[in-house]
């Protein structure tokens, strides 16, 4: 098994996780976050992913992306969670 689907209670965009995840006598750390970019509704869906892919080629390389979530129909932001790298 190498994911693990955890209940997380709800957290605001641009906030950072730590979980810490013991297995045997073995202890992880793992730091997650959530951050919100521009999703500007008077743009059409190719220059909204246009501008998303450029959030995230410009973003801190000590995160890796993990999940870009679905925005509802009139979000402003959409928002990406991202893993720190080991």
């Amino acid at each position: 098994m190498r994911e693990l689907c955890l209940p997380l209670p709800a957290f605001e965009g641009d906030q950072t996780a730590h979980i810490q995840l013991t297995i045997g006598d073995r202890k992880t750390s793992f730091e997650f976050r959530v951050e919100g970019f521009p999703w500007q509704a008077q743009q059409n869906i190719q220059e909204r992913i246009d501008q998303l892919k450029l959030h995230l080629a410009n973003y801190d390389k000590a995160w890796e992306l993990i999940q870009i979530y679905t925005p509802a129909d009139d979000a402003r932001r959409i928002h990406v969670l991202f893993r720190k790298k080991a």
